[in-house]
């Protein structure tokens, strides 16, 4: 596996690269490792410098580790203590091979301690080192022109007159149209792209295909190259973030417009193409979602302080690639599908790290969204590190509160959930949805009179909301104002009319008023709408029995027990039927099945209590009873409870 050395020489290498910042180096090294016919090439970063790997690759089903060095000099003691680091990984991350790739000499004696070292350990070790790495890097023309310029590009940056601009600019294109002519360069233009430069995405990959931008300076920028730059920032996003499974093309020609960037992005297959122009006032860079729509930057000014070089080789680039991530993200937003959830996440993962420190670039959207996506998934708590992270960038986020909220709200923690529903009244007055969730968290506290407030000021401001009707119907019931609760029922059916759970709170509101019939109505009306409501099924049992129909109410809650074979609630009804039927030993397992489903569950035990009793079992019926008035804090059931205790007692 290793490569036979070229001799060491004295001879100073050509390539400035001590010009190139430790970050750009390894991008170097990356694009090198790549174009040396490594497969899977991963930059590690910060991180995996720390264990002795700047970068990772495979090649022949065997791993290579490649740490990349831009120094003036590099001892034993250096190359020991990267070797040390390898050394300390655990077995299944250790490679089989560790490459230093250094930009100065390297003496032998370095080497062989190195390699005696490595040996050791069962690893094999390699130096491209000096003018080796020149020479490597001399034989790839386009990583030369990437990070180190052209010749011609060094002569017009050094050419600062308008007018010997524009006489360069026209030998330029003289030159591009010649080298089209011969080479048979594809434009768009209304033609399609000879489909030669790469290849058109697989199915299980997204594409994310970077033209060159359109240089629109007249002349004054000369050597500046945004796109590339923006595809090192969206190929790196993507290495750290390999869950995405996106593949970064080049597409080294001008895309001027959105048919061009759609014709490109359907040629290829790809998911997204990132276009757009430059002049010396700033940038404007556009992401093309495929088959959709486009998606403009906001084409940040170029500010007088900020230094240009900045500007193009960072701002603009991260900008860019954010944008382009985050908008892949948001195409696999469904939430029924937690794949496409986690498809969504690793992309918001990779549009966050392309965001590059003391840009303009916030990523609150990608924390938001990538929260929302926790959320969907049920992982609350991380959900809300994100939305923690996405308010303290943006704290003026109504939506951003309200969807913590929600999160606190399912984390049981409604006073929390309460605080930040008032922060998005507070940023968004007429925020409807807000005063319901804040309604709801009171509801689920118990206060139902300041649930019954923010209910009715969610419907002045939406008067259509039917969902607030309903619910505020739910607090009315539970202060006993049954007709008020019906009125709110039958306005949510009115302006929804199949919203079934409506009709089942209607139901019940109308059996609180002892309109049975009424309560089966509305029960009926709720299972055509929705056939696997098991609730409805309940609910209507529980009308048959109050109306003296044991059997019709024990088929329902049959029913409902087969739609739902873990309600707890319709097994200790069901039991009460039996019991009235006198199957007395059929109500016992329907409660021992109830509390075995819902261990604390009361009225079980106070059922299963008053079957043993009636079949003579008083041991059985005491420690029943017993244990209700642990469980119990119903003051007339108590009662109740107790004088069955004190009669079984012979009290």
């Amino acid at each position: 596996m290793t490569q036979p050395q070229p001799p060491i020489t004295g001879t100073t290498h050509p390539l400035p690269f001590d010009k190139l910042s430790p970050r750009d180096f390894e991008r170097l090294c990356l694009w090198l490792v790549k174009r040396e016919g490594y497969e899977r090439a991963e930059h590690l970063g910060a991180a995996g410098s720390e264990q002795g790997r700047d970068i990772i690759a495979w090649r022949e089903g065997v791993l290579w580790a490649f740490q990349c060095k831009r120094v003036q000099s590099f001892y034993p003691k250096d190359a020991l203590t990267e070797v040390k680091k390898v050394l300390a990984l655990p077995e299944d991350q250790r490679p089989a091979v560790l490459v230093f790739l250094v930009t100065c000499d390297v003496s032998a004696n370095t080497r062989q301690k190195a390699r005696e070292r490595c040996k050791q350990a069962g690893l094999e070790c390699d130096f491209w080192a000096g003018t080796e790495l020149d020479e490597k890097v001399n034989h790839h023309p386009d990583i030369v022109e990437k990070f180190f310029g052209s010749p011609i590009r060094k002569v017009f940056q050094a050419v600062v007159s308008p007018c010997g601009l524009a006489i360069l600019t026209v030998g330029l294109i003289l030159a591009f149209v010649l080298a089209a002519s011969i080479f048979n360069i594809p434009t768009l233009q209304g033609l399609l792209p000879t489909p030669t430069a790469f290849a058109p995405a697989s199915d299980d990959e997204a594409l994310i295909i970077v033209a060159e931008f359109d240089n629109r300076s007249e002349g004054q920028l000369v050597g500046v190259d945004p796109s590339s730059s923006i595809y090192d920032f969206v190929l790196l996003a993507a290495q750290d973030n390999p869950e995405s499974n996106a593949r970064v093309e080049r597409f080294e020609q001008v895309v001027t417009n959105s048919r061009d960037a759609q014709t490109l992005g359907e040629l290829y297959a790809a998911n997204l193409v990132i276009w757009g122009w430059y002049n010396s006032l700033g940038a404007q860079p556009y992401v093309e979602l495929i088959g959709e729509h486009t998606i403009q930057g906001e084409g940040i000014a170029l500010e007088t302080p900020t230094p240009m070089a900045f500007y193009f080789l960072n701002e603009i680039p991260s900008q860019s690639a954010y944008l382009g991530l985050f908008t892949l993200g948001m195409t696999h937003i469904v939430v029924e599908s937690s794949a496409e959830l986690r498809q969504a996440i690793s992309f918001f993962d990779a549009a966050v790290s392309s965001v590059v420190e003391g840009t303009r670039v916030k990523p609150w959207e990608a924390y938001v969204w990538r929260a929302n996506c926790y959320s969907w998934l049920g992982e609350y708590e991380i959900a809300l590190q994100d939305y923690d992270r996405a308010l303290y960038l943006n704290p003026e986020d109504a939506p951003g509160y309200f969807n913590r909220a929600c999160a606190h709200g399912n984390l049981g923690d409604h006073e929390a959930a309460i605080a930040d529903y008032t922060e998005a009244i507070r940023i968004k007055p007429d925020y409807a949805e807000a005063y319901y969730g804040r309604g709801f968290a009171h509801f689920n506290l118990g206060d139902h009179e300041a649930a019954i407030a923010d209910y009715t000021e969610a419907i002045r401001i939406k008067p259509d909301y039917a969902e607030a009707y309903f619910s505020r119907s739910a607090a009315r019931r539970e202060l006993g104002d049954y007709q008020a609760a019906i009125a709110d029922c039958t306005e949510a059916i009115r302006i929804k009319p199949d919203y079934a759970t409506a009709y089942l709170n209607r139901a019940i509101a109308h059996s609180n008023l002892s309109d049975h019939e009424a309560a089966i109505a509305d029960c009926t009306e709720a299972i055509r709408i929705k056939p696997d409501l098991a609730e409805a099924y309940l609910g209507r049992a529980i009308a048959h029995s109050n109306l003296g129909d044991h059997e019709a109410a024990i088929a329902d809650y049959t029913e409902a027990i087969r739609i739902k074979p873990d309600f707890a609630g319709a097994y200790v009804n069901r039991s009460a039927a039996q019991r009235e039927l006198g199957d007395h030993e059929a109500a016992i397992a329907d409660c021992t099945e109830a509390i075995r489903i819902k261990p604390d569950l009361a009225e079980a035990y106070f059922n299963r209590a008053a079957a043993h009793s009636n079949l003579g079992d008083h041991e059985a019926a005491i420690a029943d009873f017993e244990r209700y008035l642990e469980l119990s804090t119903d003051p007339h059931w108590r009662e109740q409870a107790e004088q069955h205790l004190r009669e079984l007692r012979g009290e």
